[in-house]
């Protein structure tokens, strides 16, 4: 069997909008796609993405005011829970992972994730 790499080209939202695999993301679209069109290699990761590391990516944009930087794309797609967390909210807040076992298949709003992460201290 032969395997075929094929290079997709990352449009522009203006040029293309986003597909229903972006959904649950809302307002985290254009950090997504800004991240992916520098880093088409994380592709694949959307595809395999987890409810529970979209809630992650959710926490972590919620909790960063700059555009996202490829070192933070690499440890939002592959970096582990903790990963995540430090780099992003400095901490590990206590019953996040129990919180994210009943959130809603969609990412919650902004202010969700930044009053969660407050009400852990």
């Amino acid at each position: 069997m032969k395997n075929t790499i094929v290079e997709l080209d990352i449009l522009a939202p203006s040029e293309r909008p986003p597909g229903f695999l972006f959904e649950p993301f809302k307002w985290a679209i254009p950090n997504l796609i800004a991240m992916l069109r520098d880093q088409p290699e994380y592709l694949s990761d959307l595809v395999h993405l987890s409810r529970t590391r979209m809630h992650l990516i959710g926490t972590a944009l919620a909790h960063v005011e700059a555009k996202p930087s490829s070192e933070l794309a690499r440890v939002l797609f592959r970096g582990s829970a903790e990963m995540i967390l430090d780099a992003t909210v400095g901490r590990q807040p206590s019953g996040f992972k129990r919180a994210v076992s009943v959130m809603p298949s969609f990412l919650m709003e902004a202010e969700n994730y930044r009053g969660l992460v407050k009400a852990s201290r």
